[in-house]
């Protein structure tokens, strides 16, 4: 796991139901034995606080609270398209954090296909690199395990 020292993103993909916010929690937990802050975060939820805070004019108190933790974990991404506000806050937040924390996204949709989720290409285009560079992948091709409870 040299995604930690290097503070490097970590991206998890596969189908619904192959366990990514199961593998993010357990590398959360991992972190929180090594003595890392860390914070988990449905991204839905993410933007809703973000907006919340900016539109009562308390977003910079909560950008510097989400600064503290040393890993972020952001489970479900691309579940839907976002704004152009939405997107230049997670922008703002991947540069702020670059190098300094360990960003976790879980997503069923592959980085390639992420360019389609936002209004404005070049923010797009600006994100998938701030997220990519420097990153690991991991790709979890495993069928739901929702399947097998019955």
């Amino acid at each position: 796991m040299g995604f930690w020292d290097a503070k490097k993103n970590l991206i998890i993909v596969g189908r619904t139901g192959s366990g990514k916010t199961q593998l993010s929690i357990a590398l959360g937990r991992v972190a929180c034995q090594m003595q890392l802050s860390v914070l988990f975060m449905p991204v839905n939820q993410f933007f809703e606080e973000a907006l919340a805070n900016r539109a009562s004019g308390k977003v910079i108190p909560w950008i510097k609270r989400i600064k503290k933790y040393d890993v972020v974990i952001l489970d479900d991404f691309a579940l839907r398209t976002y704004s152009y506000d939405e997107a230049v806050l997670l922008i703002d937040f991947l540069e702020d954090r670059y190098r300094k924390c360990v960003p976790i996204i879980s997503s069923q949709v592959d980085v390639e296909g992420w360019n389609t989720l936002f209004e404005d290409p070049v923010i797009a285009d600006a994100l998938i690199d701030r997220l990519k560079n420097p990153s690991e992948k991991i790709r979890l091709t495993r069928g739901s395990y929702r399947e097998n409870l019955g």
